[in-house]
């Protein structure tokens, strides 16, 4: 095996191990977020560790495609002599995409129930709940 596909092999290992961290962060945040709506609703406080996930989802997410690029420009600089994401870097790349994608919205509505809280939270504030 060459150093070239050695090196490839180990950074498209990094690729999908960014990526699967990802989707596992920011699926497990989807899933808790509806028990943060609930303790809003119900006057209880904000979980402290409400961007636990989310935000190191986000970041794992912009470093799987930083890497894809990175791995590309390699590719193209070396001349022949490094290997090529391929398609497999392609497809990993666009899953991260997605989750990239999703740790945004995800960042996005914690910051959004941090301020409903907040906002709850004042005197003489009425918070009207529906729960489907």
């Amino acid at each position: 095996m060459t150093a070239a596909l050695r090196n490839m092999r180990g950074g498209l290992a990094g690729l999908v191990g960014l990526t699967a961290v990802s989707a596992v962060c920011l699926t497990v945040e989807f899933t808790q977020g509806g028990e943060q709506v609930l303790a809003v609703c119900e006057g209880r406080a904000q979980p402290e560790n409400l961007y636990v996930l989310s935000v190191p989802g986000l970041i794992a997410a912009v470093l799987a495609v930083v890497l894809y690029f990175f791995l590309r420009r390699r590719a193209a600089a070396g001349g022949g002599t490094a290997e090529s994401p391929g398609r497999a870097g392609l497809v990993t790349v666009l899953l991260a995409g997605v989750a990239l994608l999703g740790g945004a919205l995800t960042v996005w509505g914690d910051y959004n129930q941090t301020v409903m809280a907040e906002r709850a939270a004042q005197p003489g504030t009425l918070v009207a709940c529906r729960v489907a």
